[in-house]
């Protein structure tokens, strides 16, 4: 079964090699593309490979961290603006999670804040709302 089952991924392997020698990319963007599909097809395949990430690892163990995270997701979805116009954050490190939650503007009626709550051991996404 374990025989098959690599047969196939070099065969899904060779396909995509295949359609990417027939596009326009330099000899150096093809080894990276490559490497890059090949680690990401094992990493989804169920095959063990060594991974930091465990229930032993704290991927966001700080304030900062949290926060630089929170920012890099929030901006790209509410604008930078209406996210930094929330500062101070309020930030809690509760149970192995953070909870982040921004402070309305006083200055703007019914301007809201939001809430993102996030696994610190791998850095998922557990809620992400914008409350009124």
């Amino acid at each position: 079964m374990e025989k098959i089952y690599n047969l196939i991924i070099v065969g899904v392997l060779l396909l995509i090699s295949g359609s990417l020698f027939s596009q326009n990319l330099n000899p150096t963007q093809l080894s990276g593309r490559l490497s890059a599909e090949n680690e990401l097809t094992i990493s989804l395949s169920g095959v063990k490979v060594n991974n930091i990430i465990d229930t032993k690892f704290t991927l966001i163990k700080t304030n900062k961290t949290a926060i630089a995270v929170a920012e890099s997701l929030l901006f790209g979805i509410y604008g930078e603006k209406t996210i930094l116009n929330q500062k101070p954050y309020e930030v809690h490190h509760i149970n192995n999670y953070w909870v982040l939650r921004g402070t309305p503007n006083k200055d703007v009626s019914g301007s809201g804040s939001f809430l993102l709550i996030l696994d610190d051991k791998d850095g998922r996404v557990i809620r992400m709302d914008y409350l009124k």
